[in-house]
């Protein structure tokens, strides 16, 4: 099979600590055109942000990109290049993805890779428990920080694990 692109799109409280993947788009290469489809169809499920943070690709700071960003008053902010821990949290997920994931098989075409993608990131977003969450998996924990709901008994292994508090709001 030809080299493919993988695409991940994450969120989290003002960006940081990652609450699982938003989505995972698998292609030959991403135009500016493409990463906008992607972003305008998760804006439309989930809401507009108020900051995106990329890396410097050419997908990214592509002007179709940027004029869409800033048309809908999104603040996009490219970390320096050379610089991939100012974006550690994806730059992580995309670690883990590579090695437990795209390395351990050999995929005969990009179906196969979007659907074996796709059950890696329902997995890893609602059913592994994370240890920065709380040992929660991560649609879990977003779900009790915006309820306020306790974020279970697992003080004893992470100590700010307790009442959930965030600036999240419904």
């Amino acid at each position: 099979m030809a080299k493919s692109r993988v695409l991940t799109c994450r969120i989290g409280p003002v960006g940081e600590a990652g609450l699982g993947s938003l989505c995972i788009e698998v292609s030959t290469g991403f135009s500016g055109h493409q990463v906008k489809r992607v972003l305008e169809r998760l804006c439309h499920q989930l809401g507009r942000p108020e900051v995106i943070r990329s890396d410097n690709g050419t997908e990214f700071t592509s002007k179709v990109v940027q004029d869409w960003a800033k048309e809908r008053g999104i603040n996009w902010h490219c970390i320096e290049p050379g610089k991939p821990t100012q974006n550690s949290h994806i730059e992580s997920f995309n670690g883990k993805l590579r090695d437990e994931c795209l390395n351990q098989n050999y995929w005969k075409d990009l179906a196969e890779v979007r659907k074996e993608t796709s059950e890696y990131r329902r997995d890893g977003s609602e059913e592994r428990p994370h240890s920065s969450l709380c040992y929660l998996p991560p649609v879990e924990y977003a779900r009790r920080l915006l309820t306020g709901e306790s974020l279970g008994g697992n003080a004893k292994r992470n100590p700010s694990c307790g009442m959930a508090q965030s600036g999240l709001s419904n």
